[in-house]
């Protein structure tokens, strides 16, 4: 049956075959010329959708038989692991192997999505500590500029060092 799917799916990509069924979506009836322009806004033309759709579809379709054999497969595992066939049921558990192994598959989904998660969340926070960082760096950069001109300036202007160093030293006060 998989296979059948499959195939169905393949050849309604490939626009062979008609599903037979009403759109998805009703819309109301449009002129051709407006509709022209809709398509051309929408990205394509309504064989260029429906194709999409079919892939998306078999994409999901795909993706959902890996899921279902990647659960087969551990609910084997579990059983073989076992003593005995029924031990699930003496022991107090009232699940199968392939629950079991479905439970356990979407755990781990699920915890690998978080830890990706994790990871961009830390990589941007070390972007922007270091874009922060950078900023700081650059204020620190101008500020010693502008003091250094500021005391070129009152330098050249007759100011004695003396001067010129409490100046600085009360443009450097916080709060100044």
């Amino acid at each position: 049956m998989a296979d059948s799917t499959s195939e169905k799916l393949m050849a309604q990509m490939r626009g062979e075959v008609s599903t037979g069924q009403a759109p998805e979506v009703s819309e109301p009836p449009v002129d051709p010329r407006s509709q022209e322009i809709m398509d051309a806004m929408r990205g394509g033309s309504e064989r260029d959708i429906r194709r999409e759709r079919a892939e998306h579809n078999l994409r999901n379709f795909r993706a959902q038989e890996a899921f279902e054999a990647r659960v087969t497969k551990r609910a084997k595992e579990i059983a073989a692991r076992e003593d005995d066939r029924f031990s699930w049921q003496r022991d107090g558990y009232m699940e199968l192997p392939l629950d079991r192994a479905r439970a356990q598959i979407q755990k781990e989904d699920r915890e690998a999505r978080e830890a990706e998660s994790r990871r961009k969340v830390d990589e941007q926070m070390r972007e922007y500590t270091r874009r922060e960082n950078e900023t700081l760096r650059t204020e620190a950069i101008l500020k010693r500029d502008a003091q250094a001109r500021a005391e070129r300036k009152k330098r050249a202007e007759g100011w004695t060092a003396r001067q010129v160093a409490a100046l600085m030293a009360e443009l450097n006060k916080p709060g100044a």
